[in-house]
């Protein structure tokens, strides 16, 4: 795995914990699994989430973890084809009762999470605590990164 974390002091920043849009540019350059699973804040540094893209051989899209499922196994999973070398727009709004995801436009995970237990799969992807980027096996590319309050 390979990733990049945002090491700049959060609360210094005054960037938002909750009530906030991610936006962001991603693409697989090679490879067939995740090359732009992001990990963000839901409410605080200790309660953080992943988007998986592209995971589990090339093809799933979901979030990790919500109720100690991850995002093969929650109903959050969904599936879309990547190419190599095609850049595309990720959308993610943190509400306090819910979380959207938009790919390239198209609306991908709209899940409520007033009252689930929210956490990150076991495993290396802690270290992009409270915001970063991974990828497995896969060259990845990420770019135009945004964060803004909603």
């Amino acid at each position: 795995m390979t990733g990049i974390r945002f090491v700049g002091d959060w609360e210094a920043l005054n960037l938002p914990w909750i009530d906030y849009a991610l936006t962001f540019e991603a693409r697989r350059v090679e490879g067939q699994d995740f090359f732009a699973t992001c990990t963000f804040p839901v409410g605080g540094p200790d309660r953080c989430v992943s988007l998986v893209v592209g995971g589990w051989g090339g093809g799933l899209v979901g979030i990790s973890c919500i109720d100690q499922l991850d995002a093969s196994e929650n109903n959050t999973r969904g599936e879309m084809a990547f190419n190599n070398g095609t850049w595309y727009q990720f959308r993610i709004e943190v509400r306090e009762d819910d979380l959207q995801v938009w790919i390239n436009g198209a609306p991908m995970v709209n899940v409520s999470i007033k009252g689930r237990q929210l956490s990150l799969r076991a495993g290396e992807i802690d270290t992009c605590v409270p915001l970063g980027f991974a990828s497995w096996r896969t060259v990845g590319e990420i770019r135009s990164i945004v964060v803004q309050r909603l």
